[in-house]
């Protein structure tokens, strides 16, 4: 049996406790679909909460306190929280596993 490498799963595992809660998964769906690499927290806000996912107070603090922090640490994207932007870059592991997750199971933020 291949001996794993520790880091290699260390990473795998984070990717796969991002794409766990729903609030990344939305976000991440956002972002790959956008023709802009770099958004604002407003706008990303604004459009999540369009698709009927809730208070746009709430989910904008959900988002610079627990979201895009998360994302930044796997590397997919880049969050500036004192310019309120967001610069996207996608993850060559991730987003296979995130397009898989949506093809199975799309799902909706309560």
């Amino acid at each position: 049996m291949p001996q794993n490498n520790p880091s290699q799963s260390n990473h795998i595992d984070k990717l796969l406790h991002v794409l766990a809660d729903p609030h990344c998964r939305t976000t991440l769906s956002y972002l790959q679909h956008s023709s802009d690499s770099v958004v604002s927290v407003q706008d990303l806000t604004d459009e999540i909460s369009t698709d009927g996912h809730g208070d746009t107070t709430q989910l904008r603090i959900k988002l610079h306190h627990s979201t895009l922090p998360r994302l930044a640490d796997t590397g997919v994207l880049e969050y500036d929280p004192t310019d309120h932007t967001v610069r996207y870059h996608g993850h060559p592991q991730l987003e296979p596993l995130m397009n898989s997750i949506s093809e199975s199971s799309p799902e909706t933020i309560d």
